[in-house]
Formats: C-alpha cells, structure tokens, sequence
C-alpha cells in the first residue's frame, strides 16, 4: 500500500513536465485509520534507515518516467509538424498527439502502481519486526570481542596448518599413484613370465638332457677308444678331447 500519496499532472503549454508530490494528509488509495497509522511507522522507520523517504524515491521515479514520456511526445508532435502536408491544422495535429500521451500515460500509471506496491512491499519499507529483533541485540564488550579474535586467529591457523597437511597429503597420494602405476607394469611382467615359465623350463630340462647325454657319450668313447680316435667320433679338436678325457680317466 501507499504512502498517502497526491498526483498532480500539470502542463505547461500543450503538454508539460509531470510533477508528484508527497502530502501527508492526501492519496490515492483509501486506508483506516489504523492501518494508515501502521504504514506510516513503518515509512517513517524506513525513512530514518534510509535517509530519504521511500515516496520521495518514488517521486523520483514516477517524475522520471514522466518526463521521459513527455520528451518523447514532444518529439513526435514536432516530428509531425515538419513531415504532414501544411495544410493540415497544427491545432488538430496536437490533438491527435495528446490523446496518444494521455492513453500512454493512464497505461503507465498503472504500470507505475505496481512497481510502487512491489517496492513498498519488498525493496523500501523495513521488515516488520526487525527494529525489534535489533533492539535484543547488545554491543559486545571489550572481553567478548578479544576472545572472539582469538578464537578468530586460532581457527585460520588451524585452516593454514590444515591446507598444508592437504597439500602433503596430495603430493603423497601422487606419488603412491605412481608407484601403484609401476606396480601394475611389474605384475604385467611377471604375470608374462609365469605363463612363459613352463617353455623355459621345458627347455631347460631338454638342454640338461642333452648335456647328460653327450657327457655319457664322452664318457663311454674316452673307456673304450683311444685318445687319438675320440676326435673324429666326436668332430671336436683333439686336443680339447685329449683333456677331456684325460680329466674323465682321473
């Protein structure tokens, strides 16, 4: 709801400037007694918070629009005036022109009305209750507020100690990460030496067979021949197989 509130559009010429001034006994919206009272307090407490009074600023906004409407058709009459034929009447032009502002300016008004209740309601007028709430609220004294810097101090330094830990504990983590990541290469490799285990050794086996069979070879030739005929059964160099079984025979 308004302040009591006093329209006053006045002209100067054909059209002129809006104007819209606050009185406090006038306005446009009947209220009780008892409810006028009430919007007033809270306009007047706002008033004191402010330090203006919420209808000035509507004033100034509602003069605004006005004015803005005003330039506005001033401009197209004296548009229409340089662009129509001469003769047509000016007298009629202007007349056409006012009965475009006066339409524009009742559509406007109502527009204004709303942005004047959203703002009274929600952006200009203090809550009530809250100068209440704020009364209960006592200044802390010097004890209160050296305690609360301490405790202040103590929680950002705990904050610092804690983001450091943090970060600690993030390079650890990527270190792990990378360890983990060589650990899994590791077990790659050796889960592929596991499963070429059983050839290797199988191979091995066969190289074992295969050495004690020629060394049982070497050994059943080095009894039952002599030395100078161990080379050509073997295709070794003699010397090598003079050796031999030279260390076989001993």
């Amino acid at each position: 709801m308004s302040a009591k509130l006093l329209v006053v559009f006045g002209g100067v010429g054909t059209r002129g400037r809006s104007s819209r001034v606050f009185e406090g006994a006038v306005g446009r919206r009947s209220m009780e007694t008892e409810q006028q009272a009430a919007v007033q307090a809270r306009f007047e407490q706002a008033s004191a918070f402010l330090g203006v009074h919420p209808a000035a600023i509507m004033d100034d906004i509602v003069n605004a629009a006005h004015s803005y409407l005003c330039d506005g058709i001033d401009a197209l009459e004296r548009a229409l005036l340089e662009e129509l034929p001469k003769d047509i009447d000016a007298e009629r032009i202007t007349k056409v022109v006012d009965g475009i502002h006066a339409r524009i300016r009742a559509r406007m008004e109502k527009r204004l009305d709303h942005v004047e209740v959203y703002s009274y309601a929600n952006l200009l007028l203090i809550p009530e209750g809250l100068t209440e709430q704020q009364k209960s609220v006592q200044d802390p004294d010097v004890e209160d507020e050296s305690r609360l810097d301490k405790e202040y101090a103590e929680l950002v330094g705990r904050m610092r100690i804690a983001r450091d830990v943090e970060r600690h504990l993030a390079s650890q983590l990527a270190v792990l990460d990378a360890d983990a990541d060589n650990v899994k290469v590791l077990d790659a490799a050796a889960r592929e030496f596991c499963h070429l285990l059983p050839d290797v050794q199988a191979k091995l086996m066969q190289v074992e067979d295969d050495v004690r069979s020629y060394v049982s070879m070497v050994q059943e030739v080095a009894h039952s021949a002599p030395a100078q005929t161990i080379p050509k059964k073997l295709g070794v160099p003699s010397a090598d197989i003079a050796e031999l079984a030279a260390a076989l025979r001993s």
